[in-house]
Protein backbone atom coordinates (compact mmCIF):
# COMPACT_ATOMS: atom_id res chain seq x y z
CA UNK A 1 0.00 0.00 0.00
CA UNK A 2 1.27 3.45 -1.33
CA UNK A 3 0.71 6.44 0.81
CA UNK A 4 0.27 9.47 -1.31
CA UNK A 5 3.37 12.01 -0.66
CA UNK A 6 1.98 15.93 1.12
CA UNK A 7 2.52 17.07 -2.59
CA UNK A 8 -0.48 14.78 -3.58
CA UNK A 9 -2.46 15.38 -1.52
CA UNK A 10 -5.87 17.25 -1.99
CA UNK A 11 -8.35 18.85 0.89
CA UNK A 12 -11.96 19.88 0.87
CA UNK A 13 -12.80 23.40 1.65
CA UNK A 14 -13.07 22.12 5.43
CA UNK A 15 -10.10 20.90 5.99
CA UNK A 16 -8.38 23.33 4.56
CA UNK A 17 -10.02 25.68 6.59
CA UNK A 18 -8.98 23.49 9.54
CA UNK A 19 -5.19 23.03 8.24
CA UNK A 20 -5.16 27.37 7.99
CA UNK A 21 -7.13 27.56 11.83
CA UNK A 22 -9.52 29.52 10.04
CA UNK A 23 -13.42 29.85 8.37
CA UNK A 24 -14.65 27.91 5.81
CA UNK A 25 -16.40 31.12 4.16
CA UNK A 26 -12.62 32.54 4.40
CA UNK A 27 -11.22 29.39 2.14
CA UNK A 28 -14.30 30.14 0.09
CA UNK A 29 -12.89 33.99 -0.22
CA UNK A 30 -9.50 33.09 -0.86
CA UNK A 31 -10.48 30.66 -3.73
CA UNK A 32 -13.07 33.09 -5.00
CA UNK A 33 -10.45 35.40 -5.11
CA UNK A 34 -8.10 33.27 -7.30
CA UNK A 35 -5.33 33.54 -3.98
CA UNK A 36 -6.23 29.90 -3.75
CA UNK A 37 -5.70 27.93 -5.85
CA UNK A 38 -8.54 25.04 -6.63
CA UNK A 39 -9.27 21.58 -8.97
CA UNK A 40 -12.79 20.66 -9.31
CA UNK A 41 -14.06 17.15 -9.50
CA UNK A 42 -17.54 16.97 -10.58
CA UNK A 43 -19.35 19.39 -7.94
CA UNK A 44 -16.00 18.81 -5.59
CA UNK A 45 -14.29 21.54 -4.83
CA UNK A 46 -10.64 20.60 -3.89
CA UNK A 47 -7.63 22.14 -3.44
CA UNK A 48 -4.15 20.50 -3.53
CA UNK A 49 -1.21 20.40 -1.02
CA UNK A 50 1.21 22.26 -3.16
CA UNK A 51 -2.01 24.96 -3.28
CA UNK A 52 -1.81 25.80 0.76
CA UNK A 53 1.84 25.73 0.58
CA UNK A 54 2.04 28.06 -2.37
CA UNK A 55 -0.54 30.28 -0.29
CA UNK A 56 1.65 30.68 2.68
CA UNK A 57 4.71 31.35 1.43
CA UNK A 58 2.63 34.21 -0.59
CA UNK A 59 1.47 35.63 2.33
CA UNK A 60 4.91 35.24 4.47
CA UNK A 61 6.54 37.33 1.40
CA UNK A 62 4.10 39.95 1.26
CA UNK A 63 2.98 40.57 4.20
CA UNK A 64 4.69 41.09 7.60
CA UNK A 65 2.73 40.86 11.28
CA UNK A 66 3.81 43.81 11.88
CA UNK A 67 3.22 45.69 8.67
CA UNK A 68 -0.33 43.69 9.36
CA UNK A 69 -3.03 46.68 11.25
CA UNK A 70 -6.02 44.93 12.80
CA UNK A 71 -8.95 45.17 10.91
CA UNK A 72 -10.72 47.43 13.31
CA UNK A 73 -7.88 50.06 12.31
CA UNK A 74 -8.15 49.90 8.64
CA UNK A 75 -11.71 50.09 8.97
CA UNK A 76 -11.84 53.44 10.68
CA UNK A 77 -8.61 54.72 8.97
CA UNK A 78 -11.16 53.85 5.84
CA UNK A 79 -13.83 55.77 7.00
CA UNK A 80 -16.12 53.06 7.43
CA UNK A 81 -16.83 53.18 11.36
CA UNK A 82 -19.28 50.73 12.80
CA UNK A 83 -20.76 52.71 15.47
CA UNK A 84 -21.58 56.44 15.20
CA UNK A 85 -20.42 58.45 17.61
CA UNK A 86 -22.73 61.53 19.42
Amino acid sequence: MNIPAPADLVYTYRETAALLKTYISAVRTLVREGRLKHVEIGHAHLIPHFAIEEFLRKQATTETHSERRPARLRRVQSGRQSKKEP
